[in-house]
């Protein structure tokens, strides 16, 4: 017995021995480093085609068993270019990595062109589509938070739908720039954030080149497209949430309130007396109890109105689903997307659909075409209350409502409870349902298409690219508004009886369409002489044009609210509107850079506008930047300092752009000023058929312009910027600091309502001359993980 334990004893450690050199065997062990021999901590060592991988320690070493030999590993770190080695059991491999060019080289979006970012000599930031998509955000704006330094956001309600607003360096609203077509923050915030491949900031004077609207920097968005010679690759992006107020005020109950209620009244000596106080402590104690006699009547339980009309788990879906591939002459993208999402109130609703596709083909050797349509259709729904804000109503209401009082009388919800006394307008929020209020809907549907045709001429680096662009804006809302009642309860007999009738409706459509046209050609060239000298340039026209008309017809009071539907009465009334605008513009830039070290780019747009007469028209805007790229210095190179610092930058820029006050002054300056005439319909009068008796006619008059303003032209504003960028350790942690200065000047621009040539001093108050400084640093790591 004892010769047969042994015997099992001595087969279990040989078999534990071979286990351990059978390990062993099959373990390529080694270190990695860099070019200079110093060892990499992190670096994916991964045996090819399965799953197996591991990390190196902080001394650069692995140890890594593989599934087949002899087989294939693949180094990868962030910053070095990958490498695969050829390995088998047992062996020992070292591996020295290679600084990659790729974060050197890095592309990003300027001014009608793409350039390196190590030669870019202005204030330029970018983010990339994996950066975008790491947020569960409904809209763009939503998913820049926080990951581009320079920008602040606003997000002024939780009304779903609502988009964060943007603002670079705190100047206002920036232009937007999606595929080369200028658009607007609601174009940009309806963009599905997985069809975005690229987005870029123009922060400086190097904006200029956009000419108007471009005073406040210029948002860049390039979408995704196919890739040549790729199959066709099917993804799928969703995801689901729950979303809720993070922060509110604590607001009192109801003991609380009576309290402070009874407080206030003594010290205001009004509450004296000891019956009256002995009757004030004891209607304290019920209010602290919450006492309630069905019976009697008594009822003295507060009630939390956050609690029950506002929700935390609000949800909202998001799905999305692209094929995208290309052959050796072709690629495309084709994405459809689906967003829903719900308020904390219920029956506030907002969903979007998008469509996205972009397709390029090479017609010939020289010759390719390109198109792309972008289309969406959008929808808010929620109840139709009094004012202009939906959402402000049901958040006023939870603030102002008292603790004391019930939504409806007697529990009962068949009868909405008069709630006396209110504060600021406050309503009963039990009210405020689409089956009682009414209704609110708006719709809206979108298609912008562009295409686009790119020649190579025969001169080398020469490029001519010509595109035209169509986009239609279809908005529908209806509004109705209903009346409702609201009781108080009698115990005694057991009614209820109305206490407050909310009289007024209203029933109201308003239609909107908008189309917009935009055509560009360009002549773009790019080519290096001697190797060193490094020549860039674009040239080319651009002209826009929109058209937008509007009616809106409503009806007040209502002839009958259960049907949304306007007939002829004479409670009908009728708005329309209608607006042309028109700009053309020549734009070019000159760059040069010798060897990559010293770069110089020049930029201008000669812009004409509508909004100016005859002679005022046009207006010049330039910008000029310089850089000097310090680390491809041969001093910088052969010093230590080039061990831990990849790369040195400096620059400086200057920058003009122009603003025709479409938006930001229109009331002061509103269209066609520069021309004399009247407007109709303002003001109107009653006037008598008969003196001595009769019926009355209302008569719509027209309002003097008064003096034409014949000497208004453009507003400018100047941007001076200086910056220093710096990256370490291969690129992998990057600084830029940017001190900047802004102007805004009025230039030629007078304050309305004076004579053509009058000036009084101050009147440049009127058009908001300003100036604005600040700095911004931008520090960034980049690693890559497992």
């Amino acid at each position: 017995m004892r010769k047969l334990r042994s015997w099992r004893l001595s087969l279990l450690l040989v078999c534990a021995v071979m286990s351990i050199s059978a390990y062993a065997q099959n373990t390529v062990t080694g270190v990695v480093t860099d070019s200079d021999g110093y060892p990499l901590v992190g670096v994916n060592v991964a045996e090819k085609g399965t799953t197996n991988g591991v990390i190196t320690d902080v001394d650069g070493h692995y140890s890594i068993s593989l599934q087949k030999s002899p087989s294939t590993l693949v180094y990868t770190y962030v910053g070095c270019s990958p490498r695969e080695m050829q390995a088998t059991a047992g062996a020992e491999i070292d591996v020295a990595l290679e600084q990659s060019s790729t974060l050197l080289d890095e592309v990003v979006a300027v001014g009608y062109a793409v350039q390196k970012k190590a030669t870019v000599a202005s204030a330029v930031s970018s983010i990339n589509t994996d950066d975008l998509t790491r947020t569960a955000s409904t809209n763009v704006a939503g998913a820049l938070v926080g990951k581009v330094s320079g920008l602040t956001y606003r997000q002024k309600s939780g009304q779903p739908g609502t988009a964060t607003t943007i603002q670079i360096r705190n100047m206002g609203e920036p232009l937007y720039v999606i595929d080369g077509i200028m658009k607007d923050a609601d174009a940009f915030n309806s963009l599905d954030v997985n069809d975005i491949a690229n987005i870029s900031i123009l922060k400086d004077g190097a904006a200029a080149i956009y000419g108007v609207k471009a005073a406040n920097g210029v948002v860049l968005v390039t979408t995704k497209t196919g890739k040549r010679g790729e199959r066709a690759r099917v993804s799928l992006n969703a995801n689901v949430g729950w979303s809720g107020w993070t922060e509110y005020p604590d607001l009192l109950n109801a003991y609380q309130w009576k309290y402070a209620n009874y407080m206030k009244s003594v010290n205001s000596g009004n509450l004296v007396g000891a019956d009256a106080i002995a009757n004030a402590q004891s209607d304290l104690e019920k209010w602290r109890q919450g006492y309630y006699n069905p019976e009697t009547g008594e009822d003295y339980r507060g009630f939390d109105w956050k609690e029950a009309f506002v929700r935390n788990d609000a949800p909202q879906y998001y799905v999305n689903a692209n094929i995208q591939g290309g052959s050796d002459k072709m690629d495309y993208y084709l994405s459809v997307s689906h967003v829903d999402q719900d308020a904390v109130f219920k029956e506030y609703n907002y969903n979007r659909t998008n469509l996205q596709g972009n397709f390029n083909m090479n017609l010939s050797k020289n010759l390719k075409v390109g198109f792309s349509v972008l289309g969406k259709v959008e929808q808010n729904v929620n109840p139709a209350l009094p004012g202009d804000d939906d959402y402000f109503e049901m958040r006023n209401s939870i603030y102002n409502l008292i603790p004391i009082m019930r939504p409806y009388a007697n529990d009962n919800p068949d009868y909405l409870n008069y709630i006396n006394p209110t504060h600021d307008m406050a309503h009963n929020m039990a009210a405020y349902t689409i089956d009682n209020a009414g209704k609110y809907q708006k719709d809206v549907r979108t298609i912008q298409t562009n295409v686009n045709l790119e020649y190579a001429t025969p001169l080398k680096g020469l490029k001519a690219r010509a595109q035209l662009s169509y986009f239609y804006y279809d908005l529908n809302v209806e509004n109705n508004e209903k009346s409702w009642n609201e009781y108080t309860y009698d115990p005694a007999t057991k009614e209820y009886n109305i206490a407050y009738t909310k009289a007024d409706t209203y029933l109201g459509k308003n239609r909107q369409y908008r189309e917009e046209m935009t055509g560009q050609f360009t002549l773009n060239y790019d080519n290096v002489f001697a190797e060193d000298h490094h020549v860039t340039g674009v040239a080319g026209f651009e002209f826009y044009r929109e058209n937008t008309k509007g009616t809106n017809v409503w009806q007040t009071p209502v002839e009958n609210q259960f049907v949304p539907i306007i007939s002829t009465n004479e409670n009908n009334f009728v708005s329309e509107t209608a607006r042309a605008i028109s700009t053309a513009s020549w734009i070019f830039r000159l760059g040069y850079a010798y060897k990559e070290k010293y770069i110089l780019d020049f930029a201008g747009r000669y812009d004409a506008s509508w909004r100016f007469p005859v002679g005022s028209q046009w207006g010049f805007f330039p910008s000029i930047s310089g850089a000097w790229r310090i680390n491809e210095e041969s001093f910088f190179k052969n010093s230590s300092i080039s061990n831990w610092m990849s790369s040195l930058k400096l620059r400086a820029s200057y920058g003009e752009m122009g603003d025709d006050m479409a938006i930001t002054f229109n009331s002061s300056y509103p269209d066609f000023a520069f021309l004399p005439g009247y407007t109709f319909g303002k003001p109107g009068a009653v006037i008598a058929g008969n003196p001595f008796g009769g019926s009355d006619s209302y008569y719509t008059g027209t309002a003097y312009n008064g003096i034409p303003q014949t000497n208004l032209s453009w507003m400018t504003s100047s941007i001076v910027n200086v910056g220093i960028d710096m990256g370490f350790f291969q690129e992998r942690l990057r600084f830029e600091y940017d001190p900047s200065y802004a102007r805004w000047n009025p230039g030629q621009a007078r304050r309305c309502g004076l004579p053509a040539g009058e000036w009084h001093d101050g009147d440049e108050s009127e058009f908001e001359l300003r100036r604005n400084f600040g700095y911004r640093c931008d520090c960034k790591l980049e690693r890559q993980g497992i």
